[in-house]
């Protein structure tokens, strides 16, 4: 086991777990720098706490800017497991990775004190017959006051989601919630700091040890590809068939890198939907994979008689293929812009 400890900026707490996993769990681990890139090499990623950037903005707010967190992003939909403890857990929330968002104490105070803890049953490590009914950590923030909305609420008890609950409920969080998983089981996040209840002879228990140790034997899982909402696709298709029949273009590929989907019309108005396993939906999957998420970036070429115009931004990859005595190269870039813009907002309304 190779566990990835990730430096962020202004963090307290990076060289405490760095020795809690070194020295008491006897595990090789090492730090990655907030600039870094990738996790090679690493089997599990801890998100350390400690305030990271000083807290400004906004608890985990600045962090989730940084170039690593598009690694850990990608590391989590590879399945790889993740653990963000104190901060880390703030971060994961500010990155979407896990539901809920963080707000100041009830006390509007800083808050530092051993907490009692209600064990759930949430996974097989994570569970009553594994660490006991109750455990006792330390906590220490002034932002760890958790909140969902009632939907979301009702969603983490429903699938079994939330691993821990303060028995003293001592920042105001909603459910008494302390530590929660997402649904595929394989990002955690936690308040209390197991990484100081790990050393004998040095802090008041061991029983931090044990919850690291059951995060660490949570297996990778199989990435899932989710599933394009039915009515999406249906206005995406649509949408498709139009632009391609308005603006006489031969082909138009639509490359969706979340599920892994092409869509294809060409000028008779027929919609295929297939996998990316083909040359066009590799070539356009390699595209989006090396072009700036954030921004939309674009592309035009000329083939023969065609115009070959591809378009990239943060949902979708686009490639047209149209006629050039039908249609002027600037007409065509600029409409197919806007259907990026179209695609791209029905994507966001449906939740894909």
């Amino acid at each position: 086991m190779k566990v990835g400890v990730v430096q962020l900026p202004g963090s307290t707490g990076d060289r405490d777990l760095l020795h809690a996993l070194i020295g008491e769990l006897h595990v090789r681990a090492r730090l990655f720098p907030h600039k870094s890139k990738s996790f090679a090499g690493a089997d599990a990623i801890i998100i350390p706490g400690g305030c990271s950037f000083g807290d400004h903005l906004r608890a985990g707010a600045l962090a989730k800017s940084t170039p690593i967190l598009q690694a850990i992003k990608d590391f989590a939909t590879s399945g790889g497991p993740i653990l963000g403890i104190g901060n880390g857990f703030q971060v994961l929330c500010e990155a979407k990775l896990l539901p809920g968002t963080f707000t100041e104490n009830a006390s509007r105070m800083h808050y530092c004190d051993y907490e009692s803890l209600n064990v759930e049953d949430s996974t097989k490590n994570f569970s009553i017959r594994r660490l006991g009914e109750t455990i006792e950590l330390p906590v220490s923030h002034r932002f760890g006051r958790y909140w969902v909305d009632d939907r979301d609420l009702n969603s983490l008890q429903t699938n079994q989601q939330i691993l821990f609950r303060y028995a003293n409920n001592p920042n105001g969080s909603v459910g008494n919630i302390a530590a929660i998983r997402n649904r595929d089981e394989n990002v955690f996040g936690m308040m209390p700091h197991p990484e100081a209840a790990v050393e004998h002879g040095i802090h008041r228990s061991t029983i931090g040890a044990r919850v690291l140790s059951a995060f660490l034997k949570q297996p990778k899982v199989e990435p899932k590809v989710p599933q394009l909402n039915p009515d999406a696709q249906a206005q995406i298709e649509q949408l498709l068939i139009n632009c391609a029949s308005s603006m006489s273009m031969d082909k138009i590929y639509a490359y969706l890198p979340g599920h892994k989907m092409l869509l294809s019309v060409n000028g008779e108005r027929t919609v295929n939907t297939t996998d990316s396993s083909n040359d066009v939906g590799e070539y356009l999957h390699k595209l989006h994979k090396h072009s700036a998420k954030e921004q939309t970036s674009n592309m035009a070429t000329t083939t023969g008689n065609h115009y070959v115009i591809t378009e990239t931004s943060q949902h979708l990859s686009l490639m047209s293929v149209a006629y050039r005595n039908k249609v002027v190269l600037a007409r065509i870039i600029k409409e197919v812009g806007g259907l990026n813009e179209k695609l791209a907002d029905i994507l966001d309304k449906s939740g894909n």
